[in-house]
């Protein structure tokens, strides 16, 4: 069942010291190879100004750093794994 407007810009509160401190929600877009994942983020960006975070361009952007992340990023990827 798709999300109204309503329910995807609800804030939560947090338990916290700050009253109006607001959890932020989170949408996990998730499917195979070439289903529209990619597309259905830029429609969502468009549409309701969210930002899109992609696990797949964060860890190439890491990668690129040369620190010590990107080289266990590239262990994992040489050894056909899963990077945590």
């Amino acid at each position: 069942e798709p999300l109204s407007n309503s329910k995807l810009n609800e804030q939560v509160q947090t338990p916290s010291d700050n009253k109006d401190a607001v959890k932020p929600t989170v949408v996990f877009v998730l499917g195979g190879p070439g289903a529209g994942k990619g597309t259905q983020c830029a429609n969502i960006v468009h549409e309701y100004g969210w930002v899109h975070l992609s696990a797949g361009d964060l860890l190439r952007a890491e990668r690129e750093t040369g620190s010590e992340n990107a080289a266990m990023i590239n262990n994992y990827i040489k050894e056909g794994k899963i990077v945590p």
